[in-house]
């Protein structure tokens, strides 16, 4: 079974309801929502980019990610499409630890995720610096795979996922937040716990598009 309609039948949601945003159903899988095939990249050319408004910019290469400390967190992820998968376990570096790197000046209020073709989505400083925030290489115990935002993607629990934008190569720090959005993306947020009217318009970015805002629920929910 994909979904899993009646929340009585997880244990996990029995125990704690709010882990379940309103609207949303399990998953026991990982849905892929892409348009489009994923990049194929040559990771001894890949590179990470760190740079706009901070004192030290930074390049760097696929062996320079992984030599940093990694941090390994286990996380909900929820979905605009509907669906939510419970207890991911992800590795990879720390926002927080990333960020130290590049030192950012005190003006940067925002770093905006700069993605495969020409893909952006912006973040507040704040929500960053929280402890479950990384960006991420592997995912239960796995390399992630280019399907699901590999070789490196963006990982923010307590939102959406389009947050955790998929194909990762560059982030900015800013005094503005933007959001680009892609070619196939809608331009307008839909309701969180509703599909969008066009069906098919989830970037092939993120996985799930247009999930800025956090569900109306309790500041702890998704951690």
């Amino acid at each position: 079974m994909l979904f899993r309609r009646d929340r009585e039948s997880d244990p996990r949601v029995v125990k704690d309801p709010q882990r379940l945003p309103p609207g949303q159903v399990l998953t026991l899988k990982w849905p892929v929502l892409s348009y489009g095939s994923p990049p194929r990249y040559d990771m001894a050319k890949w590179r990470l980019r760190l740079y706009g408004e901070v004192a030290s910019p930074a390049t760097l290469t696929w062996d320079d990610v992984r030599k940093l400390p990694s941090t390994a967190i286990t996380a909900d992820m929820h979905c605009v499409t509907t669906w939510s998968h419970l207890d991911n376990a992800w590795e990879g570096v720390a926002f927080k630890d990333l960020v130290a790197l590049v030192e950012p000046r005190s003006n940067a209020a925002y770093v905006i995720a700069h993605c495969d073709a020409d893909y952006t989505t912006s973040l507040s400083v704040d929500i960053l610096a929280d402890d479950d925030v990384l960006i991420a290489y592997r995912h239960d115990g796995a390399e992630l795979t280019p399907d699901h935002g590999g070789p490196l993607r963006l990982v923010v629990p307590k939102r959406y996922a389009w947050k955790s934008a998929k194909w990762l190569e560059g982030l900015g720090s800013s005094t503005i937040g933007s959001d680009s959005g892609s070619a196939t993306a809608t331009t307008t947020p839909p309701t969180p716990g509703k599909k969008n009217g066009t069906g098919s318009s989830y970037t092939r970015l993120t996985g799930c598009v247009w999930n800025a805002e956090r569900w109306n629920a309790p500041p702890t929910l998704g951690t």
